[in-house]
């Protein structure tokens, strides 16, 4: 598997340990103890190279994206991988050739392909896999297109 994630975010307990282990990641050898976050210790989950971990806020790497506590964001980067589109954040555009009822419309992808997922009328064509510039933008409400629902 080849995840690309690089995402923290500022908590660490069993419903996010669960669902990163579902998304087929796994749990970092070298940090097998979940500490739950407190005001004394800053604990963060990060996921990085295709396993995830505990660390302090002062010990996100370089290159990681901190989401602070947007939980939306944190499992919409820490699912990107290049060998399946299962989990991953999709784009349905039809509006280059739909005059009469343009949609735009993000969802998940819960194939592991785009084209088992949308192969109703070969919608899957109208499809692009959400880049990680393009998620943060979405869920940090600084996506500016009009015509955006989520589809979950």
């Amino acid at each position: 598997m080849a995840f690309l994630g690089k995402c923290a975010i500022h908590a660490s307990n069993p419903r996010i340990w669960r669902k990163l282990i579902n998304f087929g990641l796994h749990l970092n050898p070298c940090g097998t103890t979940m500490i739950a976050r407190s005001k004394k210790n800053h604990i963060c989950t990060v996921v990085q190279n295709g396993s995830f971990f505990n660390a302090t806020e002062d010990e996100i790497s370089e290159g990681v994206h901190d989401c602070e506590d947007n939980d939306e964001l944190f499992f919409a980067l820490a699912a990107l991988r290049d060998d399946s589109d299962i989990n991953q954040w999709f784009i349905y555009d039809n509006r280059a050739w739909n005059d009469d009822n343009p949609v735009r419309c993000w969802f998940i992808c819960k194939q592991e392909s785009i084209e088992d997922d949308m192969c109703y009328d070969c919608m899957f064509t109208d499809c692009e896999k959400a880049t990680e510039r393009e998620l943060i933008l979405h869920f940090n409400g600084d996506d500016d297109d009009e015509i955006v629902t989520n589809q979950q």
